[in-house]
């Protein structure tokens, strides 16, 4: 990761390392003292905060309770996600599944992630030394816009189903949507924890992260053309309907992120 952001020295001076002439020499940079040397500065990283590393935890526990808690219809919902069937079994889904709660931490897991993943790539992308915010707030502030923006998205289907589609086209359609969330949330973790502890570089985050995009939107697409738009004129309708509720939002979130990061810049 480039040394970009400088926030601690390895001893303060209120230390008694940092009393020793021995080991370190106060004045300028450019002195010609042999005796001992002056102290470095390290380089801020995500890895090296604890409250990243605590995030990043808490996003791993919650996977993992998501994923115990839904084990039991998880191996049903693939088989009716892959082959749609009217059975009786595929109706009795857990309920904790397409839960309220279950959905909420889903968005705030997948918040969490973007904002890691946007803030790995701003390092590399943006002189961040010279943002007045520290590094913890601006990530804050990358999550409370992610945050935003899948709200707004949810709000947007709920408006758009509730106006032209069928009280059971919506089910079927929930049921699709809430598995193919929590697939691309455990896709997220993984990459998130490569970028941000193994120094994964900006290209390649960006190439896994499409991949990631592409493994979930595709399936997501084709459900979406099965379950409302099967009569004439779909692909159109389908076009439309996809670009303004998937497309958009993540285009939108992109063009916030960096704005903010180029706000912030300048003041």
């Amino acid at each position: 990761m480039p040394e970009t952001l400088y926030y601690q020295q390895f001893f303060r001076r209120d230390t008694l390392l940092s009393r020793d002439t021995l080991l370190f020499r106060d004045g300028p940079a450019n002195a010609t003292s042999t005796v001992g040397h002056r102290p470095l500065l390290m380089p801020e990283s995500l890895h090296r905060n604890d409250i990243v590393t605590g995030s990043t935890l808490i996003c791993l526990a919650m996977v993992m309770m998501i994923f115990r808690a839904t084990k039991r219809s998880l191996p049903q919902r693939f088989k009716d996600f892959m082959y749609p069937t009217r059975s009786k079994n595929s109706d009795d889904a857990d309920s904790s599944y397409n839960s309220s709660i279950t959905n909420l931490c889903l968005a705030l897991l997948t918040a969490l992630l973007t904002a890691l993943l946007f803030f790995c790539y701003a390092q590399t992308r943006y002189n961040i030394d010279i943002i007045s915010v520290t590094p913890i707030e601006l990530l804050g502030i990358y999550v409370a816009v992610t945050l935003t923006i899948i709200t707004t998205k949810a709000l947007m289907y709920a408006f758009v189903h509730s106006v032209f589609f069928s009280r059971q086209q919506r089910a079927a359609w929930l049921k699709d949507f809430s598995l193919i969330f929590l697939v691309q949330t455990a896709m997220l973790l993984p990459l998130t924890l490569i970028a941000v502890y193994f120094n994964f570089s900006a290209e390649n985050t960006a190439i896994a992260l499409a991949i990631v995009l592409l493994f979930v939107k595709i399936p997501l697409l084709l459900k979406a053309y099965s379950t409302f738009f099967v009569k004439s004129y779909g692909y159109l309708h389908l076009i439309v309907y996809f670009c303004a509720l998937e497309a958009a939002p993540i285009v939108a979130m992109w063009a916030v992120l960096t704005q903010i990061t180029d706000i912030l810049q300048q003041y």
